[in-house]
């Protein structure tokens, strides 16, 4: 029971400092700010249904706003605790959103390839 306890512990801990703790540097941090917001942009306005590869341009928004929510996360100062917090989770689950429409992108191109 006590390494159940432990392994808890140690996973909150983890958990914490994901959310509230310095990840990653601080040019690291602007440079997803810097580049995440054009990319969002570019997403957004190109503006082309799903069938004409918007389905593509869904995946380039999530990511780029990912980078851009991350990168504010890391740059806000650290009194704003439940805001980074917040923020974080949003990226935490955007990117899963993300690499999730590219899995069923890449297995919908996988089917158009198959034989019938």
């Amino acid at each position: 029971m006590d390494s159940a306890v432990a392994i808890g512990a140690r996973l909150r801990s983890r958990l914490l400092s994901l959310l509230f703790d310095d990840v990653i540097p601080e040019a690291i941090a602007w440079l997803f700010v810097v580049g995440g917001m054009p990319t969002v942009l570019w997403g957004l306005l190109r503006g082309t249904s799903l069938p004409a590869g918007g389905a593509s341009q869904l995946v380039l928004v999530f990511f780029g706003s990912v980078l851009s929510v991350w990168g504010v996360s890391e740059l806000l100062p650290r009194r704003y605790r439940r805001s980074i917090a917040l923020l974080r989770i949003y990226a935490i689950l955007g990117s899963g959103v993300a690499v999730f429409a590219l899995l069923m992108l890449l297995v919908f191109w996988w089917g158009l390839q198959q034989p019938l």
